[in-house]
């Protein structure tokens, strides 16, 4: 079984204070060069010095024994009644990973409750891993750290019960699926669970994911909930597919989701729900590669989409919008960008569209048809903080629905009427204190300056304000 040094980046993990001290070191220092440490040949994603290190300038030599069974390219179960000697050689083993959780299970009254510790350098895995609760599985970081799955017909990570995932951690290495040319099935991560219980923080911190094919992320079943997912990176042309794909009766609740850097290979969305009752906050995607949209959103009433913002540039023609909304569930998009994509249009709302609120959309490259796309009758109205000429019906016959507070009018044109019977308060310089609690309200004169903002009072008293006109971001 070869091991290949691929990298190097920091490591994040709590088992060892020792790990921390080497982080961000191509050459890790070791006294085991005799015993077998694999040199490898790096990949192109290693980083090269500028300059050669003095022997003054190497990192010392770790003392903590586990940390040093890493560094020979071991895979170390961590748990009470284990020792550095029950390390794995993947030499030794097809599942090396798989063979660690277990040895994790065999320890104490209960299955799981433990650390597995990969190496820096790439290890191969021959079946799914299943990953039992209270289990990190924690590497020396993305790039460094990689466990290659060789099965191109299964999943990497397999969750099919609430154990495997319930308080579960993955950080700090790359998922590969071997060859996307070759794989005809099997998910970097598949939720899968047949009873539809949902584990609790099932939480991500760095992970790369690299050929694998649709989806790359799989939430089918029993998806979790309560969870933070800090950087996805899947690279760009890296993976055949969707990346995130939630199905049908799938949440996320409350899940919260850093950074996603993506662009498939295959001009499909990255970011794909099926009339999910989604209740998900992403913070920022960034779309690159071949891909063909940045999100689509088939979405059930109950569900709730945040998008903080978006970046597209696949120097590319699309005929797809860069969002598509479908379905009434409340989706905010904050921000969104086209930096230089030839693109149909930014937002499409389309079969029974309503409750979204757009922020500012900038177009640095090319939109063919509008800014905003109405392609169907609105079931609710849905408000946009530019002007009413951004947004474009597909049909005549297509009713509105979108109320754009540039110029304060319906998207067809009708100014907004300001009175009490309109269904959205008014206010000139409001304060926190005019809001009721989970009120919309219109502000028509911010700070005396006569501009327009939205506003919203949440729950807990915080006013959100969204500006009608993007402040200048040019560059």
């Amino acid at each position: 079984m070869k091991r290949t040094r691929i990298g190097r980046r920091s490591f994040l993990g709590g088992v060892t204070a020792s790990l921390a001290g080497l982080s961000g070191c191509n050459n890790f220092g070791s006294d085991a060069t005799d015993s077998g440490t694999p040199t490898g040949t790096p990949t192109e994603s290693t980083t090269p010095q500028d300059t050669p290190r003095s022997p003054s300038d190497e990192p010392p030599t770790p003392s903590d024994p586990t940390v040093k069974k890493t560094l020979d390219g071991l895979v170390v179960p961590v748990a009470p009644e284990l020792e550095p000697a029950d390390a794995i050689d993947p030499n030794q083993t097809e599942t090396p990973v798989g063979d660690a959780v277990a040895k994790i299970d065999e320890t104490g009254e209960n299955e799981g409750f433990g650390t597995v510790l990969l190496p820096p350098f790439k290890v191969q895995e021959a079946e799914p891993i299943v990953p039992s609760q209270f289990v990190e599985f924690v590497g020396w970081g993305v790039h460094t750290s990689e466990i290659e799955f060789t099965d191109l017909e299964r999943d990497g990570f397999r969750i099919t019960h609430l154990k495997d995932g319930k308080f579960v951690s993955l950080d700090g290495f790359t998922v590969s699926g071997l060859d996307k040319g070759d794989r005809s099935g099997g998910s970097a991560i598949h939720f899968v669970n047949d009873t539809g219980v949902s584990p609790k923080q099932f939480n991500i911190g760095n992970l790369a994911f690299r050929n694998w094919i649709d989806p790359v992320v799989h939430c089918e079943q029993g998806s979790p909930f309560d969870s933070v997912w800090g950087h996805l990176d899947f690279g760009y042309d890296a993976n055949d597919g969707r990346e995130i794909v939630l199905e049908k009766g799938q949440s996320l609740l409350g899940v919260q989701i850093g950074y996603i850097g993506a662009g498939n290979a295959t001009g499909d969305p990255v970011f794909y729900t099926d009339f999910a009752g989604a209740k998900v906050d992403i913070g920022f995607i960034n779309v690159g590669g071949s891909a063909g949209q940045a999100v689509r959103i088939k979405a059930a009433k109950n569900g709730h989409v945040r998008v903080g913002g978006i970046n597209f540039e696949p120097v590319r023609t699309t005929e797809d919008p860069i969002v598509a909304i479908q379905g009434q569930a409340s989706t905010r998009l904050e921000y969104v960008q086209n930096t230089n994509s030839d693109v149909r249009s930014m937002v499409q709302l389309q079969h029974a569209n309503g409750n979204n609120v757009i922020g500012p959309l900038l177009d640095n490259g090319t939109v063919r048809v509008g800014k905003i796309e109405v392609t169907s009758d609105a079931a609710r109205p849905s408000y946009y903080f530019g002007p009413s000429s951004d947004v474009v019906h597909s049909e005549s016959d297509v009713s509105g629905g979108v109320r754009a507070f540039g110029d304060s009018s319906w998207a067809s044109g009708e100014t907004i009427d300001r009175s009490a019977s309109s269904g959205v308060a008014h206010y000139s310089n409001a304060s926190p204190s005019d809001l009721a609690a989970a009120e919309f309200a219109v502000d028509v004169d911010v700070d005396g300056t006569g501009s327009t903002a939205l506003l919203f009072k949440d729950g807990d008293g915080t006013v959100h304000r969204w500006d009608a006109q993007p402040s200048d971001q040019s560059g």
